[in-house]
């Protein structure tokens, strides 16, 4: 969950912001200049835990599931390992394909990505198009 810590109005869960030593030990409570400089915060509570794990890293997915110790499973274009059914329709469609026919497929999807398409056909082309740019850098990290 979240709690939102604001600086105007009622100014709602300063005391959250006390209670985890957000607020600056010079002040009593915090401004707008201190959200800019201070915020955002993420904790980390584990399950039935009141203390919180303070995160300071980068704001990013990797970056917060590496902290949390999950690994995110990705799709291994090249064995359909941890593939969505999606992904392995689409995976369907180039199987058999050489290099070159992937690269003439690859042109013509990105062609196809840049015109007006028609809901059902832009999610089939972009789907198709993010699974065959991983597909041809797993083959060419693969040298196949």
């Amino acid at each position: 969950g979240n709690i939102g810590i604001s600086t105007y109005g009622d100014m709602p869960n300063q005391d959250m912001a006390r209670r985890f030593e957000f607020i600056p030990e010079d002040k009593d409570k915090l401004t707008l200049e201190d959200m800019d400089q201070h915020f955002p915060k993420f904790m980390y509570f584990k399950p039935g835990s009141t203390e919180g794990q303070l995160y300071n890293g980068a704001v990013t997915k990797a970056a917060m599931l590496k902290f949390l110790g999950v690994e995110e499973k990705t799709c291994d274009l090249l064995t359909g390992a941890s593939c969505s059914k999606q992904e392995m329709v689409h995976m369907e469609h180039f199987k058999g394909k050489s290099i070159e026919e992937l690269k003439k497929e690859l042109k013509a999807l990105s062609k196809r990505s840049g015109e007006t398409l028609k809901k059902d056909e832009r999610i089939l082309v972009d789907g198709r198009l993010k699974v065959l740019k991983k597909l041809l850098k797993s083959l060419k990290k693969s040298g196949k």
